[in-house]
């Protein structure tokens, strides 16, 4: 039923617009809009041009035709992926990126819950109809830290080199290389410092020194338009961008999400330290992620899609789980309700759900110690 919603929705959407704008007045796919015009920028040999917000919102607005600016915050190991995607038109470069992302996200979903019913309830997961309407690289996420996660039971070193390309992002990254050293993984730590440092060296040497020291100073703009609430906060799935929604002085909204944060960060350690099974170490650490992070958007929800398939194959295998489980529905739907839920209320209760669903994954850390 879902599925089939998202189908007529976006559907309509897309044949309601003209051109590459949809129905709604928007780029299709609008945050690709920002890694296509990079791509451009880049072939065009003017990397560091991407971190010049007046040329690429300039280049942005007359490739779509209208004022929609989809600023590019990542480092320059981003731009060795999607460098090529300006090879192709707008349209086929979009479905190109979203099926080819998705493949892979999916096939990880499988690789952790084996079974028929899987790809469709991936596929009817509302984090995956965000991230296909943002055009955004959530799949991209979650098939690298699914993989990586999975790889390190039995190639820890290979698992932790998986794990380092999610530096293209590295809010996300910042508490893996930490839960490697509360687990004492030292290979896998050791593979993600490998890739990181290879993706950085590579990409100076494609793309020139100067293009790192643009991110960089680039930084203090990204967090200004956080704070500033520049950004749709309603579509931020975040305790520092709820705090925000309903007018909270942005100091108060940072000593929040701190809050928030540090215990996230605990209990998501302590998962590690403790060596629980894969299923719980990783959905703590996925969770952990969600809830660290200031800066995440609903197509980030779409890496949810993993600790579900953890848990849920759990509870497909082991009837002992707790009738706290109701948490696993209530997740699945959540990122197409949030941001309805928070425009019309001004409350984004996405981080409590999560923050729930973390504390119950804790309490089931008792039964499955090893």
């Amino acid at each position: 039923m879902f599925l089939a919603f998202y189908v007529i929705i976006y559907g309509y959407w897309i044949l309601s617009g003209t051109g590459i704008i949809d129905g709604q007045g928007k780029p299709i796919g609008s945050d690709f809009l920002g890694y296509w015009t990079a791509s451009k920028i880049i072939l065009a040999g003017n990397p560091s041009d991407v971190y010049d917000h007046i040329k690429l919102f300039s280049m942005e607005e007359s490739i779509s035709g209208i004022r929609y600016l989809v600023p590019v915050n990542y480092p320059p190991t981003y731009f060795l992926m999607v460098a090529p995607l300006s090879l192709f038109p707008y349209l086929p470069s979009l479905a190109i990126w979203l099926v080819s992302t998705l493949l892979l996200f999916l096939y990880v979903i499988w690789r952790i819950a084996p079974h028929s019913a899987t790809i469709w309830l991936a596929l009817a997961f509302a984090g995956t109809f965000q991230n296909i309407i943002h055009g955004n690289n959530g799949f991209l996420s979650g098939a690298i830290l699914g993989a990586g996660l999975l790889s390190m039971e039995r190639f820890s070193f290979i698992g932790g080199v998986i794990l380092g390309f999610l530096t293209y992002k590295p809010h996300l990254a910042i508490l893996i290389p930490v839960m490697l050293i509360a687990g004492r993984y030292w290979r896998a730590l050791a593979g993600m410092i490998t890739t990181t440092l290879s993706l950085i060296l590579i990409s100076s040497f494609v793309f020139g020194q100067e293009t790192w020291f643009l991110f960089i100073n680039n930084i203090p703009y990204a967090l200004k338009i956080l704070e500033t609430s520049a950004l749709p906060l309603f579509q931020m799935p975040t305790v520092f961008a709820a705090a925000l929604l309903i007018g909270t002085d942005p100091l108060i909204a940072k000593i929040l999400h701190g809050a928030t944060a540090f215990a996230a960060l605990v209990v998501t350690v302590w998962f590690w330290f403790k060596k629980s099974p894969l299923f719980l170490r990783a959905s703590a650490l996925i969770l952990g992620i969600l809830l660290f992070t200031p800066h995440a958007c609903t197509h980030d929800l779409a890496i949810l899609a993993l600790p579900l398939a953890w848990i849920g194959w759990q509870i497909h295998s082991d009837e002992r789980l707790p009738r706290e489980m109701i948490i696993l529905p209530i997740c699945w739907v959540i990122p197409l309700f949030s941001v309805p839920i928070a425009f019309l209320t001004k409350l984004q209760i996405t981080p409590f759900i999560l923050l729930c669903f973390l504390l119950i994954v804790f309490r089931m850390l008792r039964r499955y110690q090893t």
